[in-house]
């Protein structure tokens, strides 16, 4: 079984309208809403991908009798501690005539006090029975620093391999510890560790890139983990100690991209090379472009349906 663990639930509204404009009124010609966050995507895919996977959050307030059914509905194994705090709702604007994709965010409710016990006594449990963990997202408000790298040591001292697709002082926390993998995307990378450069993907330019690639490197080595940089549409960076390969993103035409780096995290650590062999990790980043491109192309994000 994978454990996914993602600590700041959404309920996730998509819109889709034939031309949207700012400062008008639009109205939309489709819509859908689902149980989302990084990990419930992570979840489902896994799921769709035939991969034994439950999913732990927090969950509570008024919507969180909604979100559960929404899981249930997407047959997304859910085990959550009550938070006592509301669900917050997201919404992508997809446009369809200019392919654009706008993405509007809430901001997590903190968790009520009492929250990260359960959640730490919830994954003890999960943990003894799974055989990877993955880990996604930024943590709501109410939890302590130290949650993820607590986590990760966990997991690495009881053997089992762990991916992480975090950022910031989550991360920095967590390296020391031992994930197997972790897999911010390049704009995040370039933020958590201070390397200059413009926050879009499209916009970094070629040094700024090269200066991460060599950052990654140096991370690789020290803490024994491999890395993997998304990029979107330009594909990602792939590290492990001295070894580095770009891959290439399949070229289309995307419906939504919301969700394709969770499709990716998830196809990758349906497959998680237990070996270093370039063979194994061949397949499970093949498996990894062929989500993520599948996620671009459905209308729901974070599915492969």
């Amino acid at each position: 079984m994978i454990l996914s663990v993602c600590l700041n639930p959404t309920l996730q509204r998509t819109l889709y309208f034939g031309h949207l404009s700012t400062g008008g009124v639009n109205r939309a010609s489709e819509k859908f809403i689902s149980a989302s966050g990084k990990g419930i995507n992570v979840t489902r895919v896994l799921t769709q991908l035939g991969k034994p996977a439950v999913h732990l959050t927090h969950a509570g307030g008024s919507q969180k009798s909604y979100f559960c059914s929404l899981c249930k509905l997407d047959h997304i194994p859910l085990v959550y501690a009550n938070s006592r705090s509301e669900i917050r709702t997201c919404t992508t604007a997809v446009d369809i005539t200019r392919h654009t994709v706008t993405e509007l965010i809430e901001e997590a409710t903190p968790v009520a006090a009492g929250t990260e016990r359960n959640i730490r006594r919830l994954f003890r449990r999960l943990l003894k029975k799974c055989s990877t963990v993955i880990i996604s997202g930024t943590k709501a408000d109410g939890y302590d620093e130290s949650l993820y790298p607590w986590m990760t040591a966990l997991a690495r001292e009881q053997g089992v391999p762990v991916v992480l697709d975090i950022k910031g002082a989550d991360l920095i926390r967590s390296l020391p510890y031992g994930p197997s993998w972790i897999k911010p995307n390049m704009a995040e990378f370039i933020a958590t560790f201070g390397i200059p450069g413009p926050n879009e993907e499209e916009e970094i330019p070629a040094q700024v890139a090269a200066a991460a690639i060599e950052k990654a490197i140096q991370i690789s080595r020290s803490y024994q983990t491999g890395c993997i940089l998304t990029r979107g549409k330009l594909g990602a960076e792939v590290i492990h100690g001295s070894f580095h390969e770009h891959i290439d993103a399949p070229a289309m035409q995307a419906v939504n991209t919301t969700g394709c780096g969770d499709a990716f995290t998830a196809g990758f650590a349906s497959l998680l090379p237990k070996e270093k062999s370039r063979q194994s990790l061949r397949a499970a980043l093949d498996t990894a472009i062929d989500c993520a491109a599948k996620n671009a192309c459905t209308k729901t994000p974070g599915s492969l349906l």
